[in-house]
């Protein structure tokens, strides 16, 4: 659910080490770096002039990388990059070189090395620590396991786990053998894993019996059970005791209890498998709010989205708190109790989470000490602007606000915080080497105040290798190269201030009622903060014959009533903040708005639905009963 990085070794208060990319002074650290390594150069010292030499010197700058990050490479790899433009295939990356993730991950762990890798807690209150020493002791475990069922490079494990050490271990057990990782939650229900995992034909899945959210506690088995039958190119379902209960197996296809599994490799000796830059390390899907998910081949010199990007903050010696469960169970300051019980440093969260908190009248400044807390990460969605100042107000005084943009398939980052202008809420900076712009639908740049698509214009590591069974490239170019050739487009609304970039929202969610064009957010930013609302969506109702109508649908607190009054004051709101041409069409009560798993609102499905379009991705939604309403509106045309 949430991500905690914490670096303290000892006294789990105060940094014991320096981490090179740490906020503020980060970038500071690489530009001295690459100024002493390129000392015949003029290296500009400044960040923004920093950037545009990154990407005037591409082959420079991420030689530069590989050695600030002392990624261990098996050979030297002859040429950078195989050329600069974007395209079909991507160009390749550190041609001749061969490295192994997890050795990169375990690169400073001892024989002995007792510093705290992994703390794994959640909603149930209970802690597991694992040191770097066992951490790694595990992990081979697990490759020796796989080597010995005949797994060998390239070929697919599977996991369908919750946030733990499990998690963790089998996949860098994946890596160390030069196998694909992919994982689904255990709140996924059949359908959704079954369309994920019948893409990628994994030979092992490892899951769990059971797993706690909301204080409730769901069986797995049943879930298990049904996909060893229905995956046909499963040879080994490994089950974990993940509640401490005696459970049975016999109805799982294949099926073996993780202690029988472990002691299958127990006499093998398993080294490092070393690999091309681009082989694949993980498959990863989209998040299905446009269809169906999309599942994508990432290779093993990038590690990205939030569950793998924490993974790789091991390289660091970092000490990661895994959390499982309901961020709110059992009170809604428990994550803050973590921060101050384990020192945590870096906190990642998603801006629902925090405007939960802020509904809920949560002041963690008056109830805690958050003496270790430097930064708040936020992403999934845009966040809005009172949730940075409700952050500042209510959390910590001047604390780091990092709302980042990337997504899974750039499995990386292309904008974050913006260390020049701090308090220049939503806007960020374009990361060194990420040639960013935002462009108009027929292609021209887009002027200080306009909005547009952002794109990237030369290649960065992380772009996807390709995509699965899709031997032509065809469901590459529309994902990416749909709008201009030689352009990536990334799917995101922008808007161009004078000191960064500004997520507006989704392209495909941007509403277009008589040419005026604006991202739902702006609406949110606005609707959310009135007295009762606790959510909105904001949708527009396509037409052959006329204009598109957009439909606003807000959730009221309980004990609050949706009266026409309410409707009066967010039209209201709307029309002084923004312009009339804003105003929404209608605005309607709704008891329940769809969202994926990860927390993102599914504006796409709902708009779908009331324009009688295909509806692809049911699967995607968290709380698929919600939709009924939409349906129902659909059906009766007279008030649409």
């Amino acid at each position: 659910m949430t991500m905690q990085v914490n670096k303290d070794e000892d006294e789990r208060h105060l940094d014991t080490q320096q981490i090179r990319c740490s906020a503020g002074d980060g970038p500071s650290k690489f530009i001295k770096f690459v100024k002493d390594r390129y000392k015949h150069l003029e290296i500009p010292v400044s960040y923004d002039d920093f950037h545009k030499w990154t990407l005037h010197n591409i082959d420079l700058h991420w030689s530069a990388v590989v050695d600030y990050c002392q990624i261990i490479l098996k050979d030297q790899f002859k040429k950078v990059l195989e050329h600069d433009r974007m395209g079909i295939p991507p160009p390749k990356w550190f041609e001749g070189s061969r490295l192994n993730y997890a050795e990169n991950i375990f690169k400073h762990i001892g024989t002995d090395d007792n510093k705290m890798a992994l703390i794994c807690t959640g909603e149930s209150q209970t802690v597991k620590e694992v040191s770097y020493s066992e951490l790694k002791s595990r992990a081979f475990n697990y490759a020796k396991c796989f080597t010995k069922m005949g797994l060998r490079e390239g070929d697919v494990i599977a996991g369908y786990l919750p946030n733990n050490d499990l998690a963790v271990s089998a996949m860098l057990g994946t890596a160390i053998i030069g196998c694909c990782w992919t994982s689904a939650s255990p709140d996924f229900g059949v359908q959704g894993v079954y369309e994920r995992f019948s893409q990628a034909l994994p030979k092992i899945m490892i899951s769990v019996d059971s797993s706690q959210y909301n204080g409730k506690k769901h069986d797995n088995l049943k879930k298990v059970a049904e996909l060893s039958h229905k995956l046909t190119s499963l040879e080994v379902v490994v089950i974990s005791h993940h509640m401490d209960e005696e459970i049975d197996v016999s109805a799982i296809k294949n099926g073996i209890l993780m202690e029988d599994f472990l002691d299958l490799g127990k006499e093998l000796v398993t080294e490092y498998v070393h690999v091309t830059f681009d082989h694949p390390l993980f498959i990863m899907y989209s998040s299905g709010t446009t269809g169906p998910p999309k599942c994508m081949v990432h290779g093993v010199g990038t590690g990205w989205m939030m569950w793998n990007w924490m993974i790789t903050a091991l390289a660091l010696r970092c000490t990661l708190v895994l959390y499982d469960g309901s961020p709110l169970m059992p009170s809604k300051n428990h994550l803050w109790d973590l921060v101050d019980k384990y020192g945590i440093s870096i906190l990642g969260t998603s801006p629902r989470w925090l405007s939960v908190l802020e509904e809920s009248g949560i002041e963690p400044m008056k109830t805690h000490s958050l003496k270790s807390l430097r930064r708040v990460m936020s992403t999934g969605a845009p966040l809005r602007d009172d949730s940075y100042k409700y952050i500042h107000r209510c959390i910590k005084s001047g604390i780091e606000i990092a709302s980042i943009s990337g997504g899974t398939d750039i499995i990386g980052v292309f904008m974050g915080f913006d260390y020049q202008h701090p308090n220049n809420y939503g806007f960020m900076k374009p990361y060194l080497g990420c040639s960013i712009e935002v462009m108009t639908a027929d292609g021209p740049r887009c002027k200080l105040g306009e909005s547009g698509e952002l794109v990237l214009t030369k290649p960065i590591p992380s772009l996807p290798v390709k995509f699965l069974h899709d031997d032509d490239w065809s469901i590459y170019r529309s994902a990416y190269f749909r709008n201009q050739p030689g352009v990536w487009s990334h799917g995101d609304h922008c808007l161009v201030g004078e000191h960064g970039i500004k997520i507006i929202g989704r392209s495909d969610a941007v509403l277009n009622p008589s040419g005026v064009r604006y991202g739902a957010s702006e609406i949110y930013s606005i609707v959310e903060t009135i007295s009762g609302i606790v959510d909105s969506l904001c949708v527009s109702k396509l037409s052959k014959t006329t204009d598109e109508k957009v439909f606003l649908f807000v959730k009221m607190m309980d004990g609050h009533a949706f009266t026409n009054s309410v409707a009066i004051e967010i039209k209201s709101r709307i029309r002084s903040s923004l312009s009339a041409r804003h105003v929404p069409h209608i605005v309607l009560e709704t008891r329940g708005i769809p969202y994926t798993s990860s927390g993102k609102k599914m504006e796409t499905i709902v708009k779908n639905i009331l324009s009688h379009l295909p509806v692809k991705n049911v699967s995607s939604v968290s709380n698929p009963e919600c939709l009924d309403y939409y349906y129902s509106l659909a059906e009766n045309d007279v008030c649409l």
